[in-house]
C-alpha cells in the first residue's frame, strides 16, 4: 500500500476526503488536518501529513502487549533480594523497573503491560502496580513458583504468560532489571518496518564480557545467521539485550521450543533455536542497557543515578483507592 501526501495532490483533491485518490479496499478518516489513511486488512498503517509518516494502528484487539520477565530469584544479590524483588531495588530514587515503564508507556500502539513473577514476589508486585501512575495498567501473573530451584525460567515464564492471559498480539518481552539508555520505540519501530522477530545488539569491546553475553553473527542486512547464548569463542562482538520483538505468528513457537525438551532458561536458548527456524533481524541499539546482576552492577548504578542504598518502600494500598492511597508517598519517587 502507497501513501499520497497531501501536500502533493492538486488543491481541488486536498479540500476533502472524496476528492483525494486511495487504494482500494482502504478508507480515510479525517482528524484535524491530517488525513489517516488505512488499509482494509493491511500489514502496517501509515498517517499521512505532510511530508511524514507516521503508524496509527486501528486493529481492534491486536494491538502490541508487553511482558515484563520479574520471576527470577536474583540470588546473586542475597541477602538484599531474598524475600524482596531485585525490579524494585531503589536506584536514584524510583525502583528499577519504574524506568523500565517509563520506556514501555512511550512505544506507540502498545496498550498493556503483564509483568510475570513468582509466589514470594507477587505481593510487592501488585502493591507496586496499585500504585503507578502511568496510562498503562499492570497485570501481575503468579508464576506459582517458590524458589530458585523450581523456577520455570525466563523462556518458561513467557510461555506461561502468554497461555495464563491467552496473548495472541504481538509482544515486546522485557526484563525487568536492566537500566536501558536507549529507546525501545526505536527497536518496535524497526519491527513495525518488518515485522518478523527482533532482538537487541550492541557493540561489545570487552572480549571476556562477550563470553557472558549470547552473541550474534549478522548478514549484511542485520538477520542474525547465527546466535549462542554465552560462548567460549564468540564469532562476532554484536552482544544482547534482553529486549526482544516477537510477532504473534511466533507465539506457538514457545510451546514447540519447550515441548521439544530444550531449556527454559536464559531467553537467548530460545533466540539461538529460534533462527534456525524463521528469521530474526538485529536492532542495533544507539546506547546501552545496564544489567543490574550483581551487587558491584548496582553499587555502580546507584553511583552514576544518584547516591541511595534503602529498598523502595511500598505501603499496602487502601483497596476503595489505590491510586490515591499510594499517591501520597510514592509520587515524588515516579515522577
Amino acid at each position: 500500500m502507497k501513501c499520497q501526501q497531501i501536500s502533493s495532490l492538486p488543491a481541488e483533491k486536498r479540500d476533502g476526503d472524496a476528492g483525494l485518490s486511495r487504494p482500494r479496499n482502504c478508507r480515510a478518516v479525517r482528524k484535524a488536518n491530517t488525513l489517516v489513511v488505512h488499509q482494509a486488512v493491511p500489514k502496517r498503517y501509515r498517517t499521512v501529513s505532510g511530508p511524514r509518516l507516521e503508524w496509527s494502528d486501528s486493529r481492534p484487539g491486536k494491538k502490541m502487549k508487553a511482558i515484563v520477565i520479574a520471576a527470577g530469584y536474583a540470588t546473586r544479590l542475597y541477602p538484599l533480594t531474598e524475600n524482596f524483588p531485585k525490579g524494585l531495588l531503589e536506584v536514584g530514587g524510583r525502583a528499577i523497573v519504574d524506568y523500565l515503564m517509563d520506556q514501555i508507556e512511550s512505544v506507540p500502539g502498545l496498550d498493556g503491560v503483564y509483568l510475570i513473577t513468582n509466589r514470594r514476589f507477587a505481593g510487592h508486585f501488585e502493591r507496586w502496580s496499585a500504585g503507578w501512575n502511568g496510562r498503562l495498567d499492570i497485570d501481575v501473573i503468579d508464576d506459582g513458583t517458590t524458589s530458585n530451584e523450581n523456577r520455570l525460567g525466563a523462556v518458561g515464564d513467557i510461555r506461561f504468560a502468554i497461555r495464563a492471559r491467552a496473548i495472541s498480539n504481538d509482544v515486546l518481552v522485557c526484563g525487568s532489571d536492566n537500566l536501558l539508555r536507549f529507546r525501545l520505540k526505536d527497536l518496535v519501530a524497526d519491527f513495525r518496518t518488518n515485522p518478523v522477530a527482533h532482538i537487541c545488539v550492541c557493540h561489545v569491546d570487552d572480549p571476556e564480557d562477550r563470553r557472558r553475553r549470547g552473541i550474534a553473527v549478522l548478514d549484511a542486512g542485520n538477520r542474525v545467521v547465527r546466535f549462542a547464548e554465552k560462548p567460549d569463542k564468540p564469532e562476532s562482538s554484536w552482544g544482547s539485550a534482553a529486549f526482544y520483538v516477537y510477532p504473534a505468528s511466533t507465539l506457538k513457537r514457545f510451546d514447540e521450543y519447550i515441548d521439544s525438551g530444550r531449556t527454559p532458561d536464559a531467553p537467548g536458548h530460545f533466540v539461538e533455536w529460534l533462527c534456525q527456524v524463521e528469521p530474526v533481524y538485529a536492532h542495533r541499539i544507539q546506547g546501552s542497557a545496564m544489567d543490574i546482576g550483581s551487587p558491584e552492577a548496582l553499587d555502580r548504578a546507584r553511583r552514576e543515578y544518584g547516591r541511595t542504598s534503602a529498598q523502595c518502600s511500598f505501603p499496602e494500598p487502601d483497596r476503595r483507592n489505590s491510586a490515591e492511597a499510594s499517591h501520597g508517598s510514592q509520587g515524588n519517587a515516579r515522577k
